[in-house]
């Protein structure tokens, strides 16, 4: 029910805010790289979540917001490990998660960014044409 009632939420705020002539719309989500953290699977596993399950249900919840909206409206999704006073809350590359973030979820452009390097290396190849050519990636953080 939890699920239903936020999609019905967010189904109405990107109506009203099309209605007021809003194209462009950005989630700011780092829920997504709670997934990169190892120390997050395993809290998972310990508390008896099926953390596959949830990180499809994530993104069957924005596809269910997204599936009836205008073709006119634009919508990102901003995702990282989060930035407090230069420090991050969680750790892990896009590994793990790249290949359903970038094939299943249905938005039209991505920010990803990373506070390491160590973040990079092998989710690049689970990128379709179709995600690199609407993809953001800050490589640079001047934050440190």
């Amino acid at each position: 029910m939890y699920f239903t009632d936020l999609v019905q939420a967010y189904v109405e705020e990107l109506k009203e805010l099309y209605y007021l002539g809003c194209r462009n719309i950005q989630f700011d989500d780092p829920t997504f790289a709670f997934f990169c953290a190892d120390s997050t699977i395993e809290g998972m596993e310990e508390a008896g979540v099926d953390s596959e399950k949830l990180f499809d249900t994530y993104i069957k919840v924005y596809n269910d917001i997204l599936k009836n909206r205008p073709a006119e409206l634009t919508i990102g999704i901003h995702t990282c490990r989060g930035n407090y006073k230069g420090m991050h809350y969680c750790e892990g590359g896009y590994d793990r998660v790249a290949k359903k973030l970038f094939n299943k979820l249905n938005v039209d452009c991505y920010y990803v960014r990373s506070h390491t390097y160590d973040a990079y290396p092998g989710w690049f190849t689970e990128m379709t044409p179709r995600s690199w050519s609407m993809t953001t990636i800050g490589l640079v953080v001047s934050n440190h």
